[in-house]
């Protein structure tokens, strides 16, 4: 999947974006598939700039601002890739959060409040691009045993997510 962000104008006080795939959706990150960032401009966190140990959702950390004069992210179009597992029946809400978050420790797009929590906002995003047909996926896929065991993947399943037109945060 292509998860592609645009700021309409620069962004502040940003540390991560944490994207949360619909219900029995799975990334297959640990599974030897990779986390890409598709844009070099992005700020990323030197060393270790993602957190996908939850199979519902993917953090991406930005690197800490030199001052408050630069505690921002400029406006622009940013994309990362990663492999999905896509589960065989469709779920009953399809749809895709993106959140903003002023730290590094949000999980949940509703998590605090707008003054004392992690999640500066979350954007529900429903997918509009044609999803084209699943193959079977063979293997075993790993989970904590709360989730459904029967997926399929798709290596051609491309979502543009988003376009943020932020004005103001």
């Amino acid at each position: 999947v292509t998860v592609s962000i645009t700021f309409a104008r620069r962004a502040p006080e940003l540390r991560a974006i944490l994207i949360m795939m619909p219900e029995y959706y799975r990334h297959d990150i640990p599974s030897g598939g990779r986390l890409r960032s598709l844009t070099s401009a992005f700020p990323l966190l030197d060393g270790d700039w993602a957190i996908y140990t939850n199979l519902r959702w993917v953090k991406i950390l930005m690197e800490e601002p030199s001052s408050d004069l630069t505690d921002y992210i400029a406006g622009g179009t940013y994309e990362f890739s990663y492999p999905v597992l896509v589960p065989e029946l469709v779920p009953d809400k399809p749809e895709w959060y993106v959140s903003l978050c002023r730290n590094y420790d949000c999980e949940d797009p509703n998590d605090g409040s707008e003054l004392t929590g992690s999640v500066v906002a979350t954007f529900p995003i429903w997918n509009s691009a044609d999803i084209l047909e699943a193959q079977s996926f063979t293997g075993r896929v790993a989970t904590s045993g709360t989730y459904p065991r029967s997926f399929f993947a798709s290596s051609t399943l491309r979502l543009v997510l988003i376009s943020l037109l932020l004005l103001a945060i």
